[in-house]
């Protein structure tokens, strides 16, 4: 099949994050499999090749935006260039299928003008948004987008809830189709407990946008400082912090915990060598789309410590590791010190979620959402025969 993305985001990476981390692995293994795939993504305009994916830039836009600014003048001016050029991009190729997260609603004039299906990618979450008059205005606009789709699909079986809370969709025309990683991922192992003074320390790891501020509430961060402020008495504990820090956060203020360690962004062969070396992962996400790196950390063969939330508690269960009551510090705690303090346990828990994890093997998952496509496809045709 000749496969388009749109995306207005795309990093050449699989440690993008959520929907990047999903389009990155999913377009390559797609490509593999000898499909033709083309991400079609904001950026100054050019055309790249990743691997076997063709890349094509149409027109420069901010990385990431707060919902509340996405009504400035300056961003919609570019905004809507992007989406002019993009649609005109798309519609001058004879593409058997496009994938478009709903998002960005980047397939917003496409929709209506789409010579194959369109497939709606079900990833955001305009409930976030603080603005309520902005935010119906978001919903009303993504209805009529998501109900002109010839497909939906969704990661996890818990966003189902959310959705019935907001969009218009037949469920039965949701397919759960969940985000896959690469199991086999090659890295070089590195000493990291040498490299950052971290040998006997028992090593909590967290990862993901946790410090970036638009992020705080949905990431948990206030909750990650409570159970590391909790833990501080535990002085052969540490909390590794692994994610882009924004510039503007000084991370030594008196207000962070010292049994932090926050590290900011690190290339694949650290961030895998932490995996591999850390006694449990800790999430205190209120939201996922997915959790990625709850996944990864089962694969590694790590227990796990999360909130039981959308998107987490789909790719983990209660073999797997412990979920905590939400916004509490304190069960978070316990529940650390149940690990740390019984490493057969931990080590039970994790060889039961390396099991659990190969459910969500990218090979498997890219062929869930092929079938998926061939099974659009073939509806769109009859319907425009």
């Amino acid at each position: 099949m000749n496969i388009c993305f749109l995306n207005s985001i795309y990093n050449d990476t699989e440690h993008g994050g959520g929907l990047r981390t999903y389009l990155y692995l999913t377009s390559q293994e797609m490509a593999r499999q000898k499909h033709t795939v083309t991400i079609v993504t904001g950026g100054k305009p050019k055309i790249t090749r990743e691997g076997k994916v063709t890349v094509v830039s149409v027109a420069e836009l901010p990385l990431f935006v707060h919902p509340s600014q996405m009504l400035n003048p300056s961003f919609l001016i570019k905004k809507i260039h992007y989406l002019f050029v993009a649609t005109q991009f798309i519609l001058s190729h004879d593409f058997d299928v496009i994938e478009v997260a709903d998002t960005g609603m980047e397939h917003i004039l496409l929709i209506f003008l789409r010579k194959a299906p369109i497939i709606t990618r079900l990833h955001g979450r305009l409930t976030d948004m603080k603005n309520l008059l902005f935010k119906n205005l978001m919903i009303n606009i993504e209805n009529v987008v998501i109900s002109r789709s010839d497909g939906f699909t969704i990661p996890v079986k818990s966003y189902l809830r959310y959705l019935q809370k907001t969009f218009k969709i037949q469920y039965n025309d949701i397919e759960i189709i969940p985000y896959g990683i690469s199991l086999n991922t090659q890295f070089k192992k590195i000493d990291v407990r040498s490299k950052y003074n971290l040998i006997n320390k028992k090593i909590i790891l967290s990862v993901g946008a946790l410090l970036q501020p638009v992020l705080y509430e949905r990431k948990g961060t206030d909750i990650l400082l409570k159970v590391a402020t909790e833990l501080q008495q535990q002085k052969d504990i540490v909390f590794v912090v692994i994610g882009k820090i924004e510039s503007d956060i000084d991370v030594n203020l008196p207000s962070f915990p010292k049994n932090i360690l926050f590290l900011g962004y690190k290339n694949n062969d650290e961030l895998h060598s932490f995996f591999e070396t850390c006694n449990l992962l800790f999430s205190s996400a209120r939201f996922e789309t997915f959790g990625f790196t709850i996944v990864e950390a089962m694969a590694h063969g790590k227990p796990i410590v999360a909130t039981k939330t959308i998107g987490i508690e789909d790719v983990m269960n209660t073999k797997c590791g412990f979920f905590f009551r939400k916004e509490s510090a304190i069960d978070a705690k316990i529940k650390i010190l149940k690990l740390l303090n019984n490493p057969n346990l931990a080590k039970q828990m994790g060889r039961k979620g390396k099991i659990y994890a190969q459910q969500f093997d990218i090979k498997k998952t890219t062929q869930q959402t092929l079938s998926y496509y061939k099974h659009a496809l073939a509806i769109y045709r009859l319907k425009h025969a």
